[in-house]
């Protein structure tokens, strides 16, 4: 963010140059465009700027949970600061429950498929539409910087969690489901370590998490042992049109294929999980998803 303001501030001290000369030589048309030029990298660095203070903000926090655990043992979180640390959750509008995402370009794996014709990341939707305005970037950016401290980010994940859905209901949402990465992946067994610790903390609520990081799944695997029953770890086929091929016995998802799996209601739907859970189940074994 800091280089990116860097840059647009430069813009703008250029655009004032242009508009300086457009005056001198009464050249109002372009100045007029300029004008509305000018106001666009206003905006930005506005927006820049408060993306860079949101990030001073969460360190604040992060250091001073630090601080205080070093001497006390425990976090001293309330719900505001463990909300700023972890950035908040997502609210993918089609799903049923809240989410939490990282940003697509930290994908290890997703980062190598995107550069390769038929993958299912070479025309990522993370990398589109509303991912790529600066509140969301930045949003996202700041979840992968509360990363760094796992055992920190499991405490402010819980308390979140408790206080929103410990709520009956909310904007429309079931408080049973909650999903896991509509934008990143997994990138370390740390990472999916603290997923696992925080879905053993709360069994009343389904977990789903789609995963393309094969090596991760498997070393954690390795290490510890299956999954808690309400977490679907559902990996993922890397080629549209491939059919699933089993993983150490866990759910799998494809893209484009349509005789095989359970196929997504969303299409039909108007882009809406509506009642469907299967991505939550287990007993699901591979679902299917259209090409988007």
């Amino acid at each position: 963010m800091p280089v990116l303001l860097a840059k647009t501030e430069q813009e703008l001290k250029d655009l004032a140059k242009l508009a300086r000369k457009a005056i001198k030589d009464n050249d109002y048309e372009t100045l007029q465009g300029l004008g509305v030029e000018v106001g666009q990298k206003q905006r930005k660095i506005a927006k820049l700027d408060a993306a860079i203070r949101r990030v001073d903000e969460q360190n604040e926090a992060i250091e001073k949970a630090l601080g205080y655990h070093r001497v006390t043992g425990d976090y001293g979180l309330d719900f505001a600061q463990a909300t700023i640390i972890i950035s908040g959750f997502s609210d993918p509008e089609k799903m049923p429950g809240y989410g939490w995402s990282i940003p697509a370009s930290l994908c290890i794996t997703g980062a190598a498929l995107a550069k390769i014709a038929g993958s299912v990341c070479e025309k990522c939707y993370a990398k589109k539409g509303n991912y790529n305005y600066i509140e969301v970037l930045a949003c996202l950016w700041r979840r992968a910087n509360a990363l760094r401290h796992t055992d920190l980010f499991v405490e402010a994940f819980s308390i979140v969690m408790s206080t929103i859905y410990g709520k009956a209901s909310g904007k429309g949402k079931d408080f049973g489901y909650f999903r896991w990465h509509d934008s990143g992946d997994l990138q370390s067994v740390e990472h999916l370590s603290a997923i696992v610790e925080i879905a053993k903390r709360f069994p009343q609520v389904s977990f789903w998490i789609p995963t393309k990081e094969r090596q991760i799944v498997a070393n954690y695997m390795k290490l510890h042992g299956n999954f808690p029953s309400n977490l679907v770890v559902r990996v993922s086929m890397a080629r549209v049109g491939q059919k699933a091929k089993q993983f150490h016995g866990l759910s799998m998802s494809t893209v484009g294929v349509d005789d095989e799996g359970f196929q997504c209601n969303a299409p039909r739907q108007n882009g809406f999980c509506r009642k469907c859970r299967a991505c939550w189940k287990k007993e699901v074994i591979s679902t299917n998803y259209p090409l988007h």
